[in-house]
């Protein structure tokens, strides 16, 4: 029982500092994403809708976060059947 309660918890503090990681790097991709969304967005188009930068930004992120999400569970559940 004792080693089934370590592995269980050395499994959620592993998936806890790998969301963390995770939130650090969709954090510095975002910074990325919104200074090229600006660069490549009409400075009269930013000047009129100031937060166009951040929604298109924030769009391609969740595209990207969402398939990310789906690859990685259906890379889980491939290997769990195996």
């Amino acid at each position: 029982m004792s080693r089934k309660i370590k592995s269980e918890f050395k499994k959620y503090v592993a998936t806890a500092i790998i969301a963390a990681f995770g939130f650090l790097i969709a954090l510095a991709w975002r910074d990325l994403i919104t200074k090229l969304v600006e660069n490549f967005t009409k400075t009269e188009l930013l000047e009129t809708y100031p937060y166009i930068a951040e929604l298109y930004s924030t769009i391609i992120v969740t595209v990207i976060g969402v398939l990310a999400i789906f690859l990685i569970s259906k890379w889980v559940q491939s290997s769990e059947s195996n």
